[in-house]
């Protein structure tokens, strides 16, 4: 699936576990130290962040660079992020973000319970907007699909109300019992 995994985090003790474990090859000192070697660039962080982070990102990363992220929520990231990239010198010709949004995991966090097969079978909603390129968002749909995982494709909004209709609002209810 890679030639080379990168990882970036705050957490040195973290990174050299997920290495020996074999979750990823080599470490990289920043996001934007990766995001200039990478073809593929997957935020994994709080949603408050995944927008500041693919805007750094695409400021560094070649042109035809890839940017997804694994957020449960997308229209403002998506708006936030198109605003952005759109804003800037990088427009239509440079690196591409496609949001998404496995609808997998776990309860326990951490390298060490990592499962290979977690997107087997699960549902990632991938959700283009008007200015993700088809050819982008068609490889960021092949990305998870290699990883197993069914796609579906819905705009962002779409995704954010179905997602608070079948998780949040159950999740809220579960809290307030």
């Amino acid at each position: 699936l890679a030639g080379e995994v990168l990882g970036v985090g705050r957490s040195p003790e973290k990174l050299q576990r997920a290495i020996e474990l074999g979750a990823i090859d080599a470490t990289a000192p920043s996001l934007e130290a990766a995001a200039e070697r990478a073809d593929l660039i997957v935020l994994c962080t709080p949603v408050e962040s995944i927008a500041d982070f693919a805007l750094r990102a695409a400021a560094v990363c070649r042109a035809e660079a890839l940017i997804t992220d694994a957020g449960s929520t997308k229209a403002q990231i998506v708006a936030r992020i198109d605003s952005g990239l759109s804003q800037s010198s990088l427009s239509q010709a440079g690196p591409a973000f496609v949001g998404a949004h496995p609808l997998a995991g776990g309860e326990n966090p951490g390298v060490e319970f990592a499962d290979a097969e977690l997107f087997a079978g699960k549902q990632t909603i991938v959700t283009p907007s008007p200015r993700s390129r088809a050819t982008a968002v068609a490889a960021i749909q092949g990305f998870w699909r290699m990883l197993g995982a069914d796609v579906l494709e819905m705009s962002p909004e779409e995704h954010d109300r179905t997602v608070a209709a079948i998780s949040h609002l159950p999740h809220l209810v579960a809290a307030a019992l």
